[in-house]
């Protein structure tokens, strides 16, 4: 019966490797869930701001972001587009909480516009 709810992190996490080129680097802008990042199960640098720093878009292509309990998410600093949303819960919700989104930087995009879910 569990086994029946049991949400498939693993599953997710490669889709998304599919979508990212092999000669590019995902970053994780923050702490990112122990889950995802141990089934990325590669090297995933954290990129730290504070209230006062920003994020340039030449600095990086492809980012992650958890975002616990779903909440609305912040300003990046930068256009991007949501190459897709990895539940992290243990056990599939109708509203999942440990969520990561993955983007793409937009280079000539005016504001994050594109939804996609991975499942």
């Amino acid at each position: 019966v569990l086994t029946d709810r049991a949400n498939h992190a693993d599953m997710q996490v490669k889709k998304v490797r599919e979508i990212i080129p092999d000669d590019q680097e995902l970053v994780s802008l923050g702490l990112n869930h122990h889950l995802f990042t141990y089934y990325w199960d590669a090297k995933l640098p954290i990129v730290r701001r504070d209230a006062n720093s920003q994020i340039y878009p030449g600095e990086l292509d492809y980012f992650c972001y958890h975002n616990p309990g779903n909440k609305p998410l912040p300003d990046f600093g930068f256009a991007w587009e949501e190459l897709g949303r990895v539940n992290c819960d243990r056990n599939i919700r109708d509203e999942p909480y440990d969520v990561v989104i993955v983007g793409k930087v937009s280079k000539f995009a005016e504001s994050q516009d594109s939804t996609t879910t991975i499942k």
